[in-house]
């Protein structure tokens, strides 16, 4: 044998180990700007079959000679068990074109029949003789985002009979890798999970710890295990276990394959690894089942005569719902939208409009909105139906309302305390439940961004500096963080990973962005973009057709031990965080945000009932495993029409311009139509405006004082008590230092403004 057996390149190296006449693991080093660094071990691992007598038998993988090639390592043996049956082993290890990686597989051929109950594929066990049991973080997408000391399969976020997460059901695994970093460098294994490891038998199993321990794994050891082994689950084997309760048939023709990509990044964190995956394997196509234009209309449809409560004149969010009909926000804007829509169905847009109508005026009368987890009230109209519908007075002092309620609560660091009392369930709403749940005071990048979303917009709007340095606390308390966690607390744990902090965290950097002009916010919008993919599923099984782009909400349980949501997706989290990333797209040319995003919307256009009593709802928990929904809870479908209204053509979205001004307040422009342009031209302000759909639109402006005069397309615009009164005009709005302006559009869409300071 030769001394040594070496596969290197410039970034990496393994190197083989022979202990009595075998090879029996080999060595991961990297190179770093420290140096050689040891990232672990790659064990053999072993072979667990049924002996001619039925009787289990167990052997240690023996590799005793070598192969080497200029790019590759063969490893080969042979051994014969007591019936007389050779096994043959092989292994192969070939560096990719990407210096970062290497293609690792095995393969096991007995000369006879045999039931086999284990066979070790690749396997690394992270740290070993480096870091040991330490890291900084460790990734099993769909089942585990760990920080530091966080131990995988704990009872942290589930309770004892939902904890176990080690060898999980493989449609729970939502991208097929595994991944550990330690103070700047990343280990990770990453694999084809419906790859065949024998005949037509497809995903091979997946064991991960973190750190390994013999609880689980019936060894003890200072690392982390990240491997493959087959036959499968769950035909043969059961999830949590590591043999076989049915054996797998294997002969000369039919031997075990399995393979695998080893990867090692210097300056990374597992997230980096995620990253490498989604650059070396392409991300599932997934075609919308309708066009979105259809999509629009069977939303409606579901709105009109599902969602709706003609008796009170109100929608219904689920058809289960226990609030029952009430104001929904995205809903009734939705409908006014497509009411104003000439690509619309002209029937539907009629009714849009009356049950908009009706709907807004019930809300009106009542004002006895459902409360918030704050306890802080909806307004009536929000902001993005007032600016379409009129009422602007009446949303802008709900907001300042909510707003003001919110920055008293900050706490000085930025982030908002958690309490107690946003546990909305009553019977859950325990002592026991509340020390599972959280401890009141602490935070998650969750609860603090989606608080600071509503500061945010009154911020935007108005430009009051209060609220903008209290966003900019809150995105900066956030940004400090590591992980997307805890945007559900009415039901989850404060701290469990959570796929919808992602949409809030995006969404407020993105804000300050506009706010300051700093880069490093697109940046840290991106970064939080990335920690999104591990909720979301980027592989489909042949024998899955929903399951591409499905989005496990969190890596926990509801309330502990009441729902496991492992392996389930709850499309609406997904849908919110796809609107997210259509914002980030435009900011990231080079990212894959606008194809990801196209595949959550896709994916939610699947689960919609196309006819019959659900019609255009979809279910709020869809078992990937079972392939249907885990239990009956419908919902409206305004999360997917906000995705496909803009797709189809018909804008949603309100943003604000800003004009920065040296050594004065920046000018806010917040308008119904798309704000193309802004210029100042002395003290006057013009902007252009578009507005593709309605024939009038509402621009706030902020920043500028009472105006003398407000002209659109070069005629003045008459000054009023009150826009609501009027089919156009321009109104001051002295308890907000805002101007008001309601524009008539041509048919071409577009219309110029002019704001002239008085004495002008």
């Amino acid at each position: 044998m030769e001394d040594s057996v070496t596969l290197a390149n410039d970034h990496l190296e393994l190197s083989f180990v022979q202990e009595d006449d075998c090879f029996t693991s080999y060595v991961l080093t990297i190179r770093h700007d420290e140096g050689r660094r040891r990232l672990g071990v790659g064990r053999f691992g072993r072979l667990v079959y049924r002996n001619t007598a039925g009787e289990r038998r167990e052997e240690p993988i023996r590799l005793t000679a070598a192969t080497s090639e200029p790019r590759s390592i063969y490893l080969h043996g042979q051994w014969s068990d007591e019936d007389g049956i050779s096994w043959a082993f092989e292994q192969w290890y070939t560096l990719d074109a990407n210096p970062h990686q290497v293609v690792v597989g095995c393969r096991a051929t007995p000369s006879g029949s045999r039931q086999l109950l284990h066979l070790s594929g690749p396997t690394f066990y992270a740290g070993e003789g480096a870091f040991g049991a330490a890291k900084t973080d460790a990734l099993f997408p769909g089942l585990e985002y760990l920080l530091d000391d966080e131990v995988s399969s704990s009872t942290t976020f589930a309770s004892e009979s939902y904890a176990g997460r080690y060898v999980p059901h493989p449609y729970k695994i939502t991208v097929p890798l595994m991944a550990i970093s330690h103070t700047g460098v990343a280990v990770g294994l990453m694999w084809d999970p419906n790859q065949g490891y024998a005949s037509a038998w497809r995903h091979p199993a997946a064991v991960f710890a973190s750190p390994v321990h013999g609880e689980l794994l019936g060894e003890e050891a200072e690392s982390h295990l990240l491997g493959l082994f087959a036959p499968g689950v769950p035909r043969f084997v059961a999830e949590n276990t590591l043999e076989a309760h049915r054996p797998l048939n294997v002969s000369p023709g039919n031997p075990v394959t399995l393979e695998a990509r080893l990867v090692a990044l210097a300056d990374a964190t597992s997230i980096d690894v995620l990253k490498v995956w989604v650059a070396t394997c392409s991300l599932p196509a997934l075609d919308p089942p309708q066009s979105y234009r259809e999509n629009a209309d069977l939303c409606v449809r579901s709105y009109l005569d599902v969602a709706w409560d003609a008796e009170a004149r109100g929608w219904h969010h689920t058809l289960s719902d226990p609030w029952g009909p009430r104001y929904e926000p995205r809903v009734i804007a939705q409908l006014w939208r497509y009411g104003q829509w000439p690509a619309g169905n002209t029937q539907l847009r009629a009714r849009a409009r009356e049950q908009v109508r009706a709907g807004l005026a019930q809300a009106l009368d009542t004002r006895q909105q459902e409360a918030n987890a704050s306890g802080h009230k909806i307004s009536v109209p929000h902001l993005e139906l007032a600016l379409h519908y009129g009422l602007l007075g009446a949303s802008l002092h709900a907001l300042r309302g909510q707003a003001q309620a919110w920055m008293r609560e900050q706490g000085p660091d930025g982030s908002w305390p958690w309490r107690s009392d946003v546990i909305q369930h009553g019977s859950f709403n325990t002592e026991e439940r509340q020390r599972i749940m959280g401890q009141a005071g602490e935070s998650s990048t969750g609860l603090t961004a989606n608080r600071a979303l509503v500061v945010l917009r009154w911020a935007q709007v108005t430009g009051d500096p209060s609220a903008e340095q209290a966003t900019l606390r809150a995105v900066a308390w956030c940004n400090a963080q590591r992980r997307p966690e805890g945007a559900q607390t009415w039901e989850l744990h404060l701290h469990v990973p959570d796929v919808l902090a992602v949409p809030y965290l995006i969404d407020i950097n993105l804000a300050a962005y506009e706010l300051t002009g700093d880069p490093s916010y697109v940046v840290a919008a991106e970064r939080w973009a990335w920690t999104g993919l591990p909720f979301t599923y980027l592989w489909a099984a042949y024998y899955r057709p929903i399951m591409a782009y499905g989005t496990v909400p969190v890596f926990g349980v509801t309330f502990h031990d009441v729902q496991s949501w492992f392996g389930v997706d709850v499309h609406w989290n997904g849908l919110v965080y796809a609107d997210a990333l259509f914002r980030l797209a435009p900011h990231c040319s080079e990212g894959p945000w606008r194809g990801i995003a196209l595949g959550l919307t896709a994916c939610g256009m699947q689960q919609q009932r196309r006819d019959g009593p659900w019609l255009g709802m979809y279910p709020d928990a869809f078992s990937v495993v079972k392939g249907d929904e885990d239990y009956t809870w419908w919902l409206n479908p305004n999360l997917i029409g906000l995705n496909t209204f803009e797709l189809a053509g018909l804008p949603l979205d309100v943003a604000t311009a800003i004009l920065s001004r040296d050594g004065k307040p920046s000018i806010r422009i917040t308008s119904s139509a798309q704000v193309t342009d802004v210029q100042m031209r002395g003290e006057e302000v013009a902007c252009l405006i578009h507005e593709p759909v309605a024939e009038r639109s509402h621009t706030l402006v902020a920043g500028l004082s009472r105006p003398g005069r407000v002209t659109c397309e070069g005629e003045e615009l008459p000054a009023t008590e009150s826009l609501d009164d009027v089919e156009a005009g321009w109104q001051w709005l002295g308890d907000f230092d805002l101007i008001a302006i309601k524009a008539r559009h041509t048919s071409i869409g577009s219309v110029f403004l002019s704001i002239v300071p008085l004495g002008s």
